[in-house]
C-alpha cells in the first residue's frame, strides 16, 4: 500500500490495520470515502442514498470503541 494515495485508494485491509495501529481514525477513513463520493458522484451516478450523518456516528463509535481498548 502507498500511504501516500489518498485513503479512499487504500485496500480495506490497508485501511483496517491502520485504523487498528491508531495511525489514522474511524472518521478519517469514512470522511475519505465521502469526500470522494461527493466529487464523483454527481459524475457516475453510482449511488442515491449516501447516508453520511450514520456512516460518521458509526465511526466516532468505532474510534471511542477502540479508544477504550476494544477492537
Amino acid at each position: 500500500m502507498n500511504r501516500d494515495a489518498p485513503r479512499w485508494q487504500w485496500s480495506v485491509t490497508a485501511l483496517a490495520k491502520a485504523i487498528r495501529e491508531k495511525q489514522v481514525s474511524s472518521q478519517e477513513g469514512v470522511g475519505a470515502h465521502l469526500e470522494r463520493i461527493a466529487k464523483v458522484n454527481g459524475t457516475v451516478n453510482a449511488l442515491t442514498v449516501i447516508l453520511e450523518e450514520s456512516a460518521m456516528a458509526e465511526a466516532r463509535a468505532a474510534d471511542e470503541r477502540l479508544a477504550a481498548g476494544h477492537e
